[in-house]
């Protein structure tokens, strides 16, 4: 009896890890989904204005 539920206690806690993984996995996901849209929308705004590309680089010098 024992052993059963330190195998079931083993059992539930790797469901519970899996159960995390797969939260940050999607979590991972939508945030990288919104990072690639923030990017391709500024590279859509720099290439319509190419003067504030160059302003910017020359900022950085």
């Amino acid at each position: 009896m024992c052993v059963q539920l330190i195998n079931l206690i083993i059992n539930f806690s790797a469901l519970c890890f899996q159960l995390v993984q797969l939260f940050t996995q999607t979590v991972r996901r939508g945030v990288n989904q919104k990072l690639n849209r923030v990017v391709n929308f500024s590279i859509q705004f720099l290439g319509r204005f190419p003067k504030l590309l160059l302003l910017g680089e020359n900022i950085q010098i």
